[in-house]
Formats: C-alpha cells, structure tokens, sequence
C-alpha cells in the first residue's frame, strides 16, 4: 500500500468481508482479550499492534510529503486514531450487518485529506 487511498480501499473490503463472515474478527477479538491474560500473548499482539501503527505513520509521513495530509498532524498518534477507528468500525460492522462501511471508511479518508 503506497497511498490512504490504497488503505481505505483494502480496509472497506477487508471489513465488508468479516461482516458477512465474522469468524476472523471474532478470533481476533478473542485474542485480544486473551492477551489481557496471558502475557507471552500480549508481548506478541503488543508487537504486532506496534509494526501496524508504525507502519501506517510512515504512510501518513509520505501522504504529508505528497501534501495530502495536513503537515500539522502528529504521525503516530494519527496512525494510533486511525488503527482505533477501524477497530470500532469493525466492532459495530459485526454488530450492524447493515452498517455501511464504506460511507464510514470514505468520510474518515475525507477528513484526513482535506
């Protein structure tokens, strides 16, 4: 993934697909609540959530080189919002078969690109 485009793109369909199908997402959460258990579990969860969010401030940096996010945006406490907010559009596209994440997912790439 090069662009936020990109991102939101692969994050629409990735949840439009666990909504129909919620197994994985139910794994997922069943590990992260496990892994408040289990501290060999949540170094491992812990370091994975760590590569993602750095992984999508190094994306935000280049989308701020490109001028298409606002240069005033911290990277990494925007990547911790951004990986946060697809957790809970997760969660309540699992509860609201009918959600549409899609509008969901297009307004917060609105936001972060004006």
């Amino acid at each position: 993934m090069q662009t936020l485009a990109d991102l939101t793109a692969a994050a629409g369909a990735w949840l439009r697909q666990d909504a129909a199908d919620p197994v994985l997402p139910a794994v997922l959460i069943e590990a992260m609540r496990e892994a408040a258990r289990d501290p060999v579990l949540r170094e491992r969860i812990t370091g994975l959530e760590r590569d993602y969010r750095q992984i999508l401030a190094d994306l935000i940096r280049a989308e701020q080189q490109r001028g298409t996010v606002p240069a005033d945006l911290p990277p990494l406490p925007l990547a911790v919002l951004l990986a946060a907010a697809a957790d809970g559009l997760l969660l309540n596209a699992l509860a609201d078969p009918e959600l549409d994440v899609t509008a969901a997912i297009t307004a917060l790439h609105t936001l972060l690109t004006r």
